[in-house]
């Protein structure tokens, strides 16, 4: 157990549902960027690849907050949010990927990742309006 348990107001000290926004932080520059960008607008970790569990601090922050449920925003949705939920799901979090709050570049692909995410990584794929927070809190 660490020495010091208080990340001095740059976490809350427990948390056991926690929000990640997957490539918001983006200049879009790369092919069909602008495409992406369309779709992520009316949508709301820094990473280096396409996992948010990959080369990042992630793991130890999640644990140190306790988290168990992992609420999955952002962009790509067939491919950084699956990659980051892939991650998850094998970490034994459980998953919350509101569908209006995630874009690909082609509508039939972020259907289709949705449907995956729903089916084989038992992820909640409800829309934002419906998340049911205070429920969260209590998995």
């Amino acid at each position: 157990m660490p020495q010091n348990k208080d990340l001095h107001g740059n976490a809350p000290d427990k948390s056991n549902v926690v929000l990640l926004l997957i490539d918001i932080i983006s200049d879009f520059e790369f092919e069909d960027g602008e495409k992406l960008f369309k779709h992520a607008l009316p949508n709301f970790v820094l990473k280096p690849k396409h996992s948010g569990f990959y080369s990042t601090t992630l793991d130890i922050l999640l644990e140190h907050l306790q988290c168990r449920t992992l609420i999955l925003t952002g962009v790509t949705t067939n491919s950084c949010i699956l990659f980051t939920a892939n991650d998850a799901y094998i970490r034994d979090f459980n998953l919350v990927i509101p569908r209006d709050c995630v874009a690909a570049v082609d509508v039939r692909e972020n259907a289709h990742a949705l449907k995956h995410l729903k089916r084989v990584l038992k992820a909640d794929i409800s829309p934002s309006s419906k998340i049911d927070f205070d429920e969260l809190k209590k998995i």
